[in-house]
């Protein structure tokens, strides 16, 4: 399982570490995340990827991660 942190996830998909605290804190369908420590989170790669295929706020947003892919 590959644990990513709020600016690594923000990279994988190409969105801010802002974007990525308001999908965390959404009341409806927030981003999952574990807590790593007083200070840090940890996202999975894995539930990032399925969130957004499921609750994407903007379904017109391209991932970059399907971008490298279709190369």
């Amino acid at each position: 399982m590959i644990y990513l942190n709020e600016s690594q996830a923000a990279k994988h998909i190409g969105v801010s570490q802002t974007t990525i605290r308001n999908w965390m804190y959404r009341k409806d369908n927030p981003l999952p995340y574990i807590k790593w420590g007083p200070r840090s989170i940890r996202i999975t790669q894995t539930e990032l990827e399925e969130w957004l295929d499921r609750y994407r706020p903007n379904k017109g947003i391209v991932r970059l991660v399907d971008i490298g892919r279709a190369r």
